[in-house]
This record gives C-alpha cells, sequence and structure tokens, in this order.
C-alpha cells in the first residue's frame, strides 16, 4: 500500500508540473523572459541519469567491487527491461496521442522512465515478483558475457561515431564575426533566459544544416553551415537549438542511447531510440512556433524544406528526414491548440511504476544442497527461531520447537532453487515461515514465501540472496515438522 501511495504522488506531482508548463491557459513555458528567468526548462528526467553515476561510484566504494556490481547487476537489468517493455507500449499508443495532446508531453514520455532509478529504497520494492522468467545455468554465464559484449559494443560504437562526427564537422570550424548574426545569438540567447551560457556559435563548411553538438556546455557547440540567411530565418534557426539546449535534449538522446545499449538485443529498443528523437524535434518546433500566426508558421515550414542535412550522435538539429518531415510541417501548419496531456503523463507514469517488479529474471537453477549447505554438511547446521505466520497457524504469537531437523535439511536439499533478480521487501505479515541457520562460518536468516527463498548473512558486511523455489513449496509438510508451543505471556 505505501509503494502504491507513494508512485501515485510521483504521478500526480508529474502531472502538475506538466499542467503548469503546456497547459494552454495557465502553462509558462516557451513565455520571453528577457533574462529574468528560464524560458525553455529541460526535461529534468533527463538529468536523473548523469546523477546516477557517482551514485554508483560511491556505492562500489562503500560495498566492494563485487557484492555492489552483484546487487547493481541485479536490481538494473530487471529495470532496464521493464523499460524496453514500457517503450513498446509507448510505440504503440504514441499514434493516438500525437496531435491530441502537445508535442513536448509526448517527447516527455520518453525520458520519465529514468525517475526510477531513483527507486531503490525498500518501500518501492514489490513485496513479491508475479512471474519470473527461469534462464538454464548452464547458459546464464555465456548469456551474460554475450549481454555484456553487445552492451559496450553498441555504447562504444555510438561513442566513436559521435566523436568522429565532431572531430569532422568543428576541425574546419570557425566562430561567427558577422555583427547581425551575433546581435540575433545574443537576443535569443536573452530572450532564453540563459545567464553566463558557454556555449559557442560557429560556422562550419563541412555541414548542411544548422545542429547543436556536445553534452557539456562548455564544450557544446551551435554549428551553422556557411550559407546566407535572411533575418527571419536565422531568428527561426538560432531559436530552435537554443531550445534544444536550454531542455538538454543532447542527454535525452544519450539516455535512450544507454538503454538501447543495456537491450541491444530487443529490436523495439532501436525504433524506440529513432522515434524519441522524431519527438524532440516535433517538441522542439512546438516550442519555436508558440505565439505565432499563420505567415510566421509558413516561413518556418519553408524552412524546414529548404533545410538539408545530416545529424550523427548526440546532436540536435533542425533538418528533417523523409520519414518524418510530413509530421513536421503537418504539425507547423496546423493552428489547433492541444491540450497539455498532464492526465496522460500522470496515468502513464503510474502504471509504469507500479508495474515495476511484477516480472523478474531467476538465473542458475541449482539444488538447495548446493545452495544452502555447499561449504559444510547439513549434519553441522544447526537450526533455531522458527517462526510461522498466517495463513498456516491460528496463533500468530506462538513460538515453535523443530521436531525433525533432519528432515528439515533433507527437504531444503531436494528443492531446486534459481538466483533471483531484483529486490523484494517480503513486509512483516506476509512471510509464511523463517528460521535461523548457525553453522562455524556464519549465522544465516531463511525465509520463503511461496515460491521464493531469502538468504540473508547476518552480521557484519552481510548481504541478502533471493532465489526462485522453481517447484510448489510443500506447506502441509513443513508443518509436519514443528510443534507450536503457546506463548506463556499471551
Amino acid at each position: 500500500m505505501l509503494r502504491t501511495l507513494v508512485f501515485l504522488l510521483w504521478s500526480l506531482f508529474l502531472a502538475g508540473m506538466v499542467f503548469f508548463r503546456y497547459d494552454p491557459l495557465f502553462g509558462h513555458d516557451g513565455l520571453p523572459s528577457l533574462g529574468s528567468r528560464p524560458a525553455y526548462l529541460p526535461y529534468y528526467a533527463a538529468y536523473l541519469l548523469p546523477l546516477c553515476i557517482p551514485i554508483l561510484v560511491a556505492t562500489l566504494a562503500l560495498m566492494g567491487f563485487s557484492r555492489a556490481a552483484k546487487e547493481t547487476l541485479s536490481t538494473y537489468v530487471g529495470l532496464f527491461l521493464h523499460i524496453s517493455v514500457y517503450h513498446l507500449a509507448l510505440l504503440l499508443v504514441l499514434p493516438l496521442l500525437r496531435g491530441r495532446i502537445c508535442a513536448r508531453t509526448c517527447a516527455l514520455l520518453w525520458v520519465i522512465p529514468n525517475v526510477l532509478y531513483f527507486t531503490s529504497a525498500r518501500i518501492y520494492h514489490m513485496p513479491k515478483p508475479l512471474w519470473v522468467l527461469v534462464i538454464p545455468g548452464q547458459w546464464h554465464m555465456a548469456v551474460l558475457w554475450v549481454w555484456l559484449a553487445g552492451f559496450w559494443g553498441v555504447l562504444g560504437w555510438h561513442m566513436v561515431q559521435h566523436l568522429t562526427f565532431r572531430r569532422r564537422i568543428l576541425a574546419p570550424a570557425v566562430p561567427v564575426t558577422d555583427p547581425q548574426t551575433l546581435d540575433v545569438w545574443r537576443a535569443v540567447i536573452h530572450e532564453a533566459g540563459l545567464r553566463n551560457p558557454k556555449y559557442q556559435l560557429v560556422v562550419s563548411p563541412a555541414v548542411k544544416t544548422p545542429l547543436s553538438i556536445g553534452l557539456i556546455p562548455r564544450s557544446t557547440r551551435v554549428v551553422l553551415p556557411p550559407r546566407p540567411y535572411t533575418q527571419e530565418e536565422l531568428y527561426w534557426v538560432i531559436r530552435h537549438e537554443v531550445i534544444h539546449l536550454a531542455r538538454q535534449d543532447s542527454w535525452n538522446k544519450f539516455f535512450l542511447l544507454f538503454c538501447t545499449a543495456v537491450c541491444w538485443f530487443n529490436p523495439v529498443m532501436w525504433v524506440a531510440m529513432k522515434t524519441c528523437a522524431q519527438d524532440l524535434e516535433l517538441s522542439c518546433d512546438e516550442t519555436v512556433l508558440l505565439f505565432t500566426h499563420g505567415p510566421q508558421r509558413k516561413e518556418y515550414a519553408a524552412l524546414l524544406l529548404n533545410t538539408a542535412g545530416e545529424a550523427r550522435g548526440f546532436t540536435t538539429c533542425l533538418s528533417a528526414s523523409a520519414a518524418t518531415l510530413r509530421r513536421r510541417l503537418k504539425q507547423v501548419l496546423s493552428s489547433s491548440i492541444p491540450s497539455s496531456g498532464a492526465v496522460a503523463v500522470g496515468v502513464i507514469f503510474f502504471g509504469l511504476s507500479v508495474t515495476w517488479g511484477w516480472g523478474a529474471l531467476a538465473y542458475s537453477p541449482t539444488s538447495g544442497a548446493q545452495v544452502l549447505y555447499a561449504a559444510q554438511p547439513a549434519s553441522t547446521v544447526a537450526v533455531d527461531g522458527v517462526h510461522l505466520y498466517p495463513p498456516h497457524t491460528a496463533q500468530p504469537q506462538d513460538s515453535y520447537t523443530l521436531t525433525d531437523p533432519q528432515a528439515l535439511h533433507q527437504y531444503f536439499s531436494g528443492l531446486t532453487l534459481a538466483h533471483l533478480m531484483g529486490s523484494y521487501t517480503f513486509p512483516d505479515g506476509q512471510r509464511d515461515f523463517y528460521c535461523f541457520f548457525t553453522d562455524d562460518q556464519q549465522e544465516r536468516l531463511i525465509a520463503i514465501t511461496d515460491q521464493v527463498m531469502e538468504v540473508t548473512v547476518l552480521g557484519d558486511g552481510g548481504s541478502t540472496d533471493y532465489y526462485y523455489i522453481t517447484q510448489e513449496v510443500d506447506w502441509d509438510y513443513l508443518m509436519s515438522l514443528v510443534e507450536a508451543t503457546p506463548d506463556p505471556y499471551a
């Protein structure tokens, strides 16, 4: 219940933010600020990906590489698979949303999964997964190495492509010195409310369309081709790129690339990455043309038609591919005012968040003997602190005595356990059975809920592992191995 309530509050917050930014009557996005405040706010969710990097580094330092890598992989693999399913659903519903809600909200829908990076606290975790996909043990290491090679291959290829393209277009580039162009540049920067911007305006013969390139403001360049523009065209061009910069659209593209690299085997992610880039351009077009009229929209449409070029890596550009030009022109020339889409954002994010953790992966199924007794014989493991919860006992406050430890060890040894990826809460009142295993090396808490076993190493540096039990738990048999002792103080 607390998990649902927290995600509901998150959803209401996102919906309110969209409403007060993009609503035709109450929204403030795009209003000229005259330098007093930013006129074009970024999609703040895009900032969460780079913020996760120092947190991950700190986790590695505090927990140790092996344990931190294990827990990070366990949590985020499932998360990125969930995001890929979300993107598939978004691809299916996006044609219904376009035209009905504003393009800025459509672009936001691609990056709101970033919020889930910060849902690692226990209040966000599912009690247990609803369904589990088990990967055979003899394949999971091979699959892991193939996935890792694909991840670094995709991410590395795109980064090399970005750096190569950047070097090619910036090597012959020179700073803009034309006074009229610089006057328009300063006016647009001032109108956007960007204080002390570190961006640079340059001209390069290696480009045919205006574009901006770079992830860090100090190294970001707005590149113009060496062709003449009218004063009106120059204003549209520079305003388009400044809006991209103010919204950090390069980080949005990097987020989708990172998701695609994680799920490189999923063709849906490749389609999602391209579709997100299209929606970012549609969003920018919509913002450029806020508060404009028919003749100005026709001028902007003509500029799109007369602009051709290429963009690679983490770049944003004015040109439109043939696949998206028709959609962009239709939006540019339309006089209709779509709604903010605040309700759609709230509903979609709530559905995205509450379903996280429903599905899980489990790998390397093996016997309970290998998991629980690999380091020592079962006869050397003492069992105590047995507890049972409803519905298998009528008196929750009763204490229990294990009548046949050897039978319990045999039953646990015969279970088939697969390592479960992800973190779960097992809140009090839902745990069905737990006991303590004690030997010469360590003390462990063994807990079973339905088809999930939780193994926690107690003491300093302890860790928790989750295992999926592939067969049904025989609760009647477990009950026959213990004897209830009424609490004399109850």
